[in-house]
């Protein structure tokens, strides 16, 4: 059910603007059909990891009054160590460490690094 709602996601609201970019800028695609099969690969691993943490999260409502509290935070924490604010590799090199050691990382900075061909892909994927 969760990569269903990630594939509409990705339909809807991901590859509209990602056209118009593509049409609007000079657009650099890997050029290679392995870095496709591992961004691919880094994407799939990137839903069920954020699923997996939504899973966790909502648990916590049987522990807690009100998980609400629990879901912002969660929030503040994704969106500082998976490179949404600001990607990784700016961060100060003990602090990317911790952040590239958290699952955080897996849901947005991994797969973009794979696209943009930074790196190993099939490294980013493993344990």
């Amino acid at each position: 059910m969760n990569l269903g709602r990630a594939a509409f996601q990705a339909l809807a609201r991901g590859i509209p603007p990602f056209v118009v970019g593509a049409v609007a800028f000079d657009l650099v695609l890997p050029p290679s059909p392995g870095t496709w099969l591992a961004f691919l690969a880094s994407v799939v691993a990137a839903v069920v990891a954020s699923f997996a943490l939504r899973f966790a999260v909502v648990l916590s409502g049987f522990w807690l009054l009100d998980s609400r509290g629990a879901e912002q935070l969660t929030i503040a924490v994704v969106m500082f160590f998976s490179g949404l604010m600001l990607p990784l590799t700016f961060f100060p090199p003990w602090l990317e460490g911790l952040s590239r050691a958290l699952p955080f990382a897996a849901m947005a900075q991994v797969p973009v690094e794979v696209f943009l061909g930074k790196g190993d892909p099939w490294l980013a994927l493993a344990p």
